[in-house]
């Protein structure tokens, strides 16, 4: 019985010490070559099932009995991986992590520090244990809040914090702010303001300035990334004017050069360290609970002035919001939102509001019924340019999309009829539907060597 017993216990004690755990993150890849080389090693690892999906360079999920995980490639750099996972995460992270090493030394990931693992004794009793990097006290934690956000500013915030400080946070309880409730958040943004007694600094980005600079910097050719750079490389600036350290810590957000580059004089010579999950250090989880705060007061300020409660996020409550905004408000409105962008609101014009911005919910909803009578008519002439003014005005409209587009072929218009049906076979990537309509043109076109490439190019 007692060898039976001890025989287990060193079984135990070959089995992995990683256990199954909850997978959720997201890694910036901006690189090409570099989410190439990634793929490719994921490919090595044959994936259970793969998908195609919209914004997505590739879709995998792994099935490894208990342990699945699914791993999206945005084209916008972000890479996501989900899932319940404890070797197969660790596998995955080994493809991961090494590349991206390679490719940015000074990010110094491991592995190790995104897994949770196991310290098994022979008694059968587990610890669960996090790694993390140990960084020299005092340093600098930044972070960043109203980055995925339509309404409000946005936010960064930085903390100086020596040992003293690190152990006072760590007695509050202090952690990533995603982890928190609004009113906690809150509780702990007053006791931490204490606490550092202006070892603080938060930079505020309102609306109206948010849209000059994304304008100013999109005219450089330059993105989202560099702009939040900005922002953090203004609260490391502020707080080293009157403190000294040498290094800081922030959530990775995209390649560290972006805030190095924005770093002065007095920046030049700290040593960053940008890396996901950037909050497990103490210092960056205290920044995002105070740029969190600030977001959250400075979103209902501005909800009260506009008279509207402003949903965080983007959603469709959020849309839904910024319409009402705008329908009672105008562009004067408009400034103290975020930004409008065709991405996420493709109601709007980057040109300046379409001709249906401006009207009310029941007069868009009269020019839908009164293009959609014309279409049921078969008056195709007049149900296009009724069609057409509502497509324009809100281009994720499928179902008005796909009457636009039959309208134009039978008043045949077949040219105009091939891009509207190309821009859903963008949007819905899919069906096969749209492709197939876009055949249909070339050949009432009676051109006869352009349907199959039409279909091709799709």
């Amino acid at each position: 019985m007692v060898f039976q017993r001890l025989m287990n216990d060193l079984g135990r004690l070959e089995e992995s010490d990683i256990p199954i755990q909850k997978v959720q993150q997201v890694f910036q890849i901006q690189d090409a070559n570099l989410r190439t080389q990634i793929r490719q090693e994921f490919d090595k690892m044959k994936p259970s099932s793969s998908r195609q999906e919209q914004y997505c360079e590739y879709s995998y999920y792994f099935d490894d009995g208990k342990e699945k995980l699914i791993i999206k490639q945005y084209t916008s750099g972000k890479l996501q991986v989900q899932g319940m996972a404890g070797d197969l995460y660790k596998r995955v992270l080994d493809v991961i992590v090494p590349l991206y090493n390679l490719k940015y030394p000074q990010a110094n990931l491991t592995a190790a520090s995104y897994l949770q693992r196991e310290s098994t004794t022979l008694a059968g009793q587990s610890i669960a244990k996090k790694e993390v990097t140990d960084i020299p006290a005092p340093y600098i934690g930044t972070d960043e809040s109203g980055k995925g956000d339509y309404f409000g500013p946005l936010i960064i915030a930085g903390v100086w914090a020596d040992k003293k400080l690190l152990h006072e946070f760590e007695l509050l309880g202090v952690k990533d702010s995603k982890l928190l409730s609004d009113k906690h958040c809150h509780e702990l943004a007053i006791q931490i303001r204490t606490l550092c007694k202006g070892n603080f600094q938060e930079v505020e980005i309102p609306p109206e300035r948010y849209n000059e600079l994304y304008e100013q910097f999109k005219a450089e050719n330059k993105n989202l990334n560099h702009l939040l750079a900005w922002g953090h490389a203004r609260a490391i600036e502020s707080l080293l004017e009157r403190l000294s350290c040498g290094y800081a810590v922030a959530d990775q957000f995209g390649d560290e050069h972006y805030i190095t580059s924005r770093l002065m004089q007095r920046g030049k010579s700290l040593k960053l360290i940008q890396l996901p999950k950037g909050e497990r250090y103490i210092a960056v989880a205290a920044a995002s609970i105070l740029a969190r705060d600030c977001f959250v007061r400075r979103l209902e300020q501005i909800g009260h002035e506009l008279g509207f409660v402003l949903p965080k996020g983007a959603s469709d409550a959020v849309i839904s919001t910024a319409k009402n905004v705008v329908n009672r408000s105008g562009i004067a409105g408009c400034g103290k939102l975020r930004r409008f962008t065709s991405r996420l609101h493709p109601w709007y014009s980057t040109k300046g509001f379409n001709g249906l911005g401006f009207m009310s919910e029941k007069l868009v909803q009269d020019k839908i019924g009164e293009a959609l009578k014309a279409f049921n008519e078969c008056r195709w002439q007049d149900a296009v340019p009724i069609l057409n003014e509502v497509f324009s005005a809100d281009p994720s409209n499928i179902d008005i999309g796909g009457k636009l587009g039959f309208a134009l072929s039978q008043a045949r218009r077949l040219g105009d009829a091939i891009e509207i049906f190309k821009q859903l076979s963008i949007l819905q990537p899919g069906k096969s539907i749209w492709p197939y309509m876009v055949g249909y043109q070339f050949y009432a076109k009676s051109e006869w060597n352009n349907p199959s490439n039409g279909l091709i190019r799709l």
